[in-house]
């Protein structure tokens, strides 16, 4: 039961017969020793032939078992064998006066090898016919039937032994045996897959004293495959996953290739010894083909893809693995082997001063909405702005595509958040126009960030001239909380507009459940409206959509006259972008 590197998981059914063997092993080792030791003392100090020749011939016997073993190991057959031939020989040694000899050792340790051999059940079914047979001699011996030297108060003296031994053995084969089998396996294995987790690869590289490579295998939006279809697809794809590797690995192992199972959605290939450049590409090729497939996983179809990390000869290998995982993932690469020049050291830097900066912002009141005009195409009129943040620093106007990803990290996004709708409250709140402010799902889930934005509404009874831009996505369909917000929101008068529609996921059904009242077409849709006929077709769908809802349609980056052109003749409602207007710290009503 030595660990080695990797390892296989085992049944609590195999790990027993596992122990049961080398328990066999180690009795027919020791009753060989002993039986020719005893033969030898009965040889030459007790000057018995006869039982001489008895514990020589029990001894050939024991090792021709133990030569059986090796060759057909069929534990049940040999165990059965081993406890056989243990009750015969202690009935020997008592039938020869030998009890209260050498023989008592032996006796003794019987129900240690029945219980260890042959079982609970088993063992105590052994033990009750050793101690009928033992009773029957002393009976016979007592009637003078037959010649046996022990009386019945020994009996009771050897049977009482025999119950406590028996008593602690069973409390050991019922507790220890499957304790050490939950330690060794749920400790050190993944129970769903059966390989080796993180505490058993981080255990088997405190063995390696020489550099090492590690390849860590992600799959890529697993999330997603969890959120589609639940997580009885989830787990059953990472099975589908492991015994694709196994199968790869198999191919592929001289002895030096062991499969893990991280966290998650997390493998991980542990080569324990020196390899080429050229050796490493070729494993790393057929493990990111094998894997960049499609899965068919409980009616699912499922398209699979991976990202690896790769530390190649390395002497801390899960540190430089998991950063080269990080960076393959960043830059949306298949896999990256980890060089020096990945320093995160500067990045972590250059967040914590985005962190500093944010707070300071914060703390000064340096956190302002920017305002971005919405035209109206069939008026002509500017009709609404969007509330854009910009964050201002030693005079300069900084956007949100350098602070926000960090301020979500940070978790200070709530509170840029909060000022946001703070700010444009008050600046909106004594002009007769409507403005827009853009909230996330995590501002809806979050509840102080929800309670802050009603508290608002219901103070400065702006509400019909306020719209709230959600973001189109997954994590809005059919959330109970995200149509609560929507719900009471709307009590106050208040509109909700869907932003990015058009691009990724677009649900149009999804737009019949949430009672919205403007779809913003996604930039990506707009921008080359005007050459590109199949982004029209898509806007020209969507528009036919919205209007048979009475949903009104806004079009982004609206950046050129022919794009508005464009955007007015196919019938969107309003436009938006750099050719109707830049976001500006001020507003100003007019027409164009």
């Amino acid at each position: 039961m030595n660990e080695s590197i990797g390892g296989e998981y085992v049944s609590e059914k195999d790990f027993k017969l596992k122990r049961k063997e080398s328990f066999l092993v180690m009795i027919m080792f020791i009753s060989f020793v002993f039986l020719v030791a005893f033969g030898f003392a009965s040889l030459f100090v007790e000057h018995n032939v006869i039982r001489a020749a008895i514990d020589f011939i029990l001894a050939g016997l024991t090792l021709v078992m133990f030569i059986v073993h090796y060759r057909i190991k069929k534990i049940i057959f040999m165990s059965i064998v081993t406890v056989v031939f243990f009750i015969a020989y202690l009935i020997i040694i008592i039938l020869n006066g030998g009890f209260f000899n050498y023989g008592i050792l032996w006796a003794f340790s019987l129900p240690i090898v029945v219980f260890y051999i042959a079982g609970k059940k088993t063992g105590v079914l052994v033990l009750l016919v050793f101690h009928v047979l033992i009773a029957v001699m002393v009976i016979l011996g007592q009637f003078k039937i037959i010649e046996f030297k022990y009386t019945i108060p020994q009996y009771f003296y050897i049977s009482a032994v025999y119950a406590l031994i028996s008593t602690l053995t069973f409390l050991y084969e019922d507790t220890a045996v499957k304790s050490e089998w939950i330690i060794r396996n749920q400790a050190l294995f993944n129970p769903m897959t059966k390989l080796p987790n993180y505490l058993k690869l981080r255990k088997d590289l405190g063995k390696i004293a020489h550099p090492c490579t590690l390849i860590m295998i992600n799959i890529d939006n697993f999330r997603i495959v969890n959120e589609l279809y639940g997580n009885k697809t989830g787990d059953q794809t990472i099975v589908e996953v492991s015994l694709m590797l196994k199968q790869l690995l198999r191919k592929q192992n001289n002895g030096h290739l062991f499969l893990y199972k991280l966290h998650s959605d997390e493998f991980a290939v542990l080569i324990d010894c020196s390899v080429d450049d050229e050796k490493l590409i070729e494993l790393t090729y057929l493990v990111s083909n094998q894997l960049n497939t499609k899965l068919t996983v409980n009616d699912n179809y499922i398209a699979l893809s991976v990202s690896l990390g790769i530390a190649h000869n390395s002497d801390n290998p899960l540190f430089e693995a998991d950063m080269a995982l990080n960076f393959a993932k960043e830059q949306k690469r298949n896999y990256i082997i980890f060089d020096k020049t990945m320093d995160r050291s500067s990045k972590l830097k250059e967040d914590l001063l985005w962190i500093d900066i944010l707070k300071t912002a914060v703390k000064n009141d340096n956190i302002i909405p920017y305002f971005q005009p919405i035209l109206n195409n069939r008026t002509n009129e500017i009709e609404k702005y969007e509330c854009l943040i910009r964050l201002i620093e030693n005079n300069r106007v900084i956007t949100p595509g350098f602070f926000l990803g960090i301020a979500k990290k940070a978790r200070i996004y709530p509170v840029l958040t909060a000022v946001m709708v703070k700010n444009s409250f008050d600046f909106f709140k004594n002009k007769n126009i409507s403005f827009s402010i853009n909230v996330s799902v995590d501002d809806i889930l979050n509840r102080e960030t929800a309670n802050f934005i009603y508290h608002y509404l219901n103070e400065y009874n702006i509400g019909p001239r306020t719209i709230f831009e959600l973001t189109e996505s997954e994590e809005i369909e059919d959330n109970i909380d995200v149509q609560t917000f929507i719900n009471n929101i709307k009590q106050y008068g208040a509109k909700i507009a869907i932003d990015d529609f058009g691009t990724g996921y677009s649900n149009f059904g999804n737009i019949l459940k949430m009672n919205i009242d403007y779809i913003k077409l996604d930039g990506t849709l707009i921008k080359n409206i005007d050459s590109d006929p199949n982004m029209q077709i898509i806007a020209e769908t969507i528009v036919n959509f919205a209007r048979k809802l009475n949903i009104e349609t806004i079009a982004e980056y609206v950046h050129s006259s022919e794009v508005h052109e464009k955007v007015k003749s196919i019938g969107i409602d309003y436009s938006q972008g750099y050719f109707i207007g830049e976001p500006k710290p001020d507003i100003l009503q007019n027409s164009r």
